[in-house]
């Protein structure tokens, strides 16, 4: 499973710079080795054209939704987030907003709040809420996720009053990528 975290940190630029190639490379060692989670992320590289394979994709989805689902139940976290992910983006299942919110909340991940986050904005699990987004994204910046920061002090830089914390927010994304 080191493998699949050391993708995650460098597909997101967790404590490295952003990496997105290596990333999959990472993916695709420990898929070939079992981890389910990083089967997942696998599809996800392909499918955004991430990685040097080219198809493969929904495979990829199908062989690891059934794992995640009974992972999910038994109460993992990652793979909560990789469900929310997946119903929120589409991939290897149809867009379902709320199996999204579901899995979401449940994991307990920044960058599970960072999708949340991104909902709420966009209305995708009922009225849209700024309020609920600006929060979700400020509890990921605080938990070192880059790309929350990075909209954390977008959503600062509209309330002139907390325009210098908006600069140190972007800083600190800055330091990580």
């Amino acid at each position: 499973h080191a493998l699949y975290i050391k993708g995650m940190q460098l597909l997101y630029g967790i404590g490295t710079p952003r990496n997105a190639i290596a990333a999959c490379d990472s993916f695709n060692i420990a898929a070939q080795a079992g981890d389910v989670c990083a089967r997942f992320m696998l599809g996800h590289c392909i499918d955004s054209g991430y990685s040097a394979l080219r198809s493969g994709a929904q495979e990829c989805f199908a062989q690891a939704l059934p794992a995640l689902e009974v992972m999910a139940e038994q109460g993992d976290c990652e793979a909560h987030f990789l469900l929310g992910f997946a119903a929120f983006a589409g991939l290897g299942t149809a867009v379902d907003d709320r199996s999204a919110l579901h899995h979401l909340t449940a994991a307990h991940l920044p960058q599970a709040d960072h999708l949340l986050a991104q909902g709420y904005a966009a209305g995708r699990f009922g009225t849209a809420s700024a309020g609920k987004a600006a929060q979700l994204f400020r509890s990921a910046a605080e938990q070192g996720f880059p790309p929350a920061m990075a909209e954390h002090a977008r959503h600062l830089m509209t309330v002139p009053e907390t325009l210098n914390e908006a600069i140190v927010w972007l800083e600190r994304a800055a330091q990580l990528n």
